[in-house]
């Protein structure tokens, strides 16, 4: 099997999944080498058009983001195109959206739905329109950062290929595999594994956590009669495995999150949960088989044993070529340096033939690394080890300009896609530099609004807002709601007479929101209001709203959050920061989006 090539994370934020860089690859070390195991949502590829100048890049890769570059000469009347959103005067098609979905591993595109994909590429397009406004590409430090990182790119890929090159050439006996499942047999016990199936009831379709429970509890009765598989496929609100009667196959209990795995931890086979709450929903949850104590088969590990034997020859011999070959190259390091205070970042700590490695670009590494990590650099020894490591690469990137592999087709491409996550991820660590501080006043204010939860109550007169008569009507009885309510009226009854929603029952009582859970406009006008406060008219998508606050409390998951330390608090900031950023983007644009059309998971 060959080496899976490494991804390279810029930006490690998880709400950002689209910022992930399929680059050149990197030099492998053995079994760390494999790409990390998380959702990885491609950014859409540079066309491989010619481009001259930055301005004409950038609105290539804006182009590219909306499926607007066609081949010279080709005639598109001919072609029938399904437009699957318009933002301002660009279009995202159906071809487009299907391209850049396939591009997804497929053990992972079940976890994004088509609509969420499509948002992201939407947020992609409101990014690059910024950027191209603000002129960013033309910015020093972005300048110099990415001719850093595309000489890393290339000196990777270089070292993968050579990397490759051994990999594939190796030949594994039987012997040798059968004496490492003998030696190593531990490794391919199972302590314990459970088969499950699931349903979901959602709360993130603007539903409700009391409407989802009640639902849930609902379905609970129904199994009493009801296969439950059968059930998950008539009522199951999970894409990925509704079609397979909620099927989650086997897995060890820590593979899902802390309320389903206390209850698959103490299941026995045939048991059905209670409903569970989630973030994202209510699920019940069966047992179906549990297998403990289980060696696996050598026929069923034979590969990953080849594999894994493969690796470590192939890393050996990479590192012995490596240690030969860059030998010919000439360096000095300076590592007396690295135990003084204060040094300046400009002060060169190695030289690589006639290049230079300055401390500032020594720290740039260091950056890159995760925040656990950056003290133990605080270390000279650590330091110097990275240096050496630097060096070697630089001394890759000589060979393959040497071996004019930066001009080889597929490298290029590679570089082009790299150039435009770069571009999108250095343009939000500015946004973030620009908007996000440690200063106390700033994060007292932050803390605030993000524990603040609200419970909310609305009068609701739905209208469909394709149908004028209906917007005209539910806007007259609104404005005459609105004046009932200022005059005294009552605002549960109100609600149980008017609402064109299931809160009717509970007298217009929504529950409890904080920030970043309701959408706009609703969300600004709800936390905007004190207790007991009622709102002016708000028209959303959905018909006309009159909202009232009944209490104010703090969220305490989300104090809990803020209290794991100050890296968590600066995340959460972040997220805030990004959230409400997309949000101003899409307010000032204009975006219409065609779900009926998208294709289905």
């Amino acid at each position: 099997m060959r080496m899976r090539k490494f991804r390279v994370l810029l930006k490690p934020l998880l709400f950002l999944p689209f910022l992930i860089i399929t680059g050149c690859g990197g030099p492998p070390a053995g079994p760390a080498g494999l790409a990390p195991k998380q959702l990885v949502v491609p950014v859409p590829q540079l066309p491989q058009n010619t481009v001259e100048t930055q301005e004409d890049k950038v609105s290539a890769i804006l182009q590219s983001v909306t499926g607007e570059i066609f081949d010279a000469g080709e005639d598109q009347s001919s072609q029938e195109t399904v437009i699957l959103a318009k933002i301002n005067s660009e279009e995202i098609n159906l071809e487009m959206f299907q391209e850049e979905l396939d591009n997804i591993p497929s053990d992972q595109r079940q976890k994004v739905s088509s609509m969420e994909f499509l948002n992201r590429m939407v947020d992609m397009y409101l990014i690059m329109n910024e950027i191209r406004e603000e002129r960013f590409y033309d910015d020093p430090a972005y300048k110099q950062l990415l001719g850093r990182v595309s000489r890393e790119l290339i000196s990777s890929e270089f070292g993968n290929q050579r990397y490759n090159s051994i990999f594939d050439k190796l030949e594994i006996e039987s012997s040798e595999i059968e004496k490492y499942y003998i030696e190593h047999q531990d490794t391919f016990k199972i302590s314990k594994q459970i088969h499950a199936r699931q349903i979901l009831i959602s709360t993130d379709n603007g539903r409700s956590k009391e409407e989802a429970l009640e639902k849930t509890g609902s379905i609970l009765q129904e199994l009493k009669a009801l296969d439950f598989a059968e059930a998950a496929r008539k009522y199951s609100e999970d894409d990925a495995t509704r079609s397979n009667g909620g099927d989650l196959g086997f897995f060890t209990p820590d593979a899902l999150i802390k309320p389903l795995n206390d209850f698959v931890e103490k299941a026995k086979p045939g048991d059905v949960s209670e409903p569970v709450e989630t973030p994202g929903g209510y699920y019940l949850l069966k047992v179906e088989e549990i297998r403990e104590n289980i060696l696996r088969p050598l026929e069923n590990v034979r590969e990953e044993i080849r594999d894994t034997l493969k690796r470590k020859e192939a890393t050996q011999r990479y590192e012995l070529w490596k240690e030969q070959t860059l030998a010919d190259y000439k360096s000095d390091i300076r590592e007396d340096l690295l135990n003084k205070q204060n040094l300046p970042p400009e002060t060169v700590i190695a030289t690589v033939e006639t290049d230079e490695i300055t401390f500032h670009d020594l720290l740039e590494q260091i950056k890159k690394m995760p925040a656990m990590v950056h003290k133990a650099y605080e270390r000279t020894d650590e330091r110097v080890r990275l240096l050496h490591k630097m060096i070697d690469d630089q001394k890759l990137y000589l060979l393959a300009e040497k071996s004019k592999l930066p001009s080889d087709p597929e490298c290029q491409g590679k570089l082009a896609s790299m150039e435009k996550n770069l571009l999108i991820n250095s343009y939000i660590d500015k946004k973030i530099a620009e908007n996000v501080t440690n200063n106390e006043k700033f994060k007292q204010k932050f803390f605030a609004d993000f524990v603040k939860q609200v419970r909310v109550s609305h009068i609701f007169l739905k209208a469909d807002k394709n149908s004028t008569d209906e917007v005209t009507s539910a806007e007259v009885r609104s404005k005459q709601t609105l004046k009932e309510l200022r005059n005294g009226g009552d605002f549960v009854k109100l609600a149980t007479t008017w609402n064109g929603d299931s809160s009717r029952m509970r007298g217009g009582d929504l529950g409890y929101f904080s920030k970043g859970m309701l959408g706009e406009p609703l969300e600004s006008a709800v936390f905007s209001l004190g207790t007991g406060e009622i709102s002016e008219i708000v028209h959303s998508s959905f018909g006309f709203h009159i909202l009232m606050v009944t209490d104010i409390r703090e969220d305490q998951a989300r104090k809990d959050q803020l209290a794991e330390g100050e890296s968590s608090y600066r995340s959460a900031m972040v997220q805030e920061f990004y959230l409400n950023w997309l949000r101003q983007l899409r307010e000032r644009s204009r975006i219409e989006v065609y779900p009926e059309r998208l294709p289905k998971n």
